[in-house]
């Protein structure tokens, strides 16, 4: 009689266990995804950050060039110049745009 009982005792506490095992396993897998989540969402966010850095420099740098462009257009020995690369090119059936 005792063997019963104790092999009963033996199979809910080998049952327990299991069930332990299984739950442990179970949230250290959702404790897993929320951490790969976040990892990723703060990737993404650092990722952006960077791209609307280097967006915005690149868009300084441009508008730089431009108002250098404008004062150089401006100046009348450039703009003589300009008309000068042009003529020579229509004459040579060049374009413009390599010369400079």
């Amino acid at each position: 009689m005792e063997t019963k009982g104790l092999s009963k005792r033996v199979g809910i506490g080998t049952i327990a266990g299991l069930a332990s095992i299984a739950i442990l396993l179970y949230t250290a897998y959702l404790s897993h995804r929320e951490f790969e989540k976040t990892l990723v969402f703060q990737t993404q966010e650092q990722l952006l950050t960077v791209a609307k850095t280097t967006a915005h420099r690149l868009e300084d740098f441009a508008d730089g060039l431009s108002r250098e462009l404008k004062v150089l257009a401006g100046e009348p020995t450039i703009k003589e110049e300009i008309r000068n690369r042009i003529r020579q090119t229509e004459a040579h059936d060049i374009c413009p745009i390599k010369i400079f």
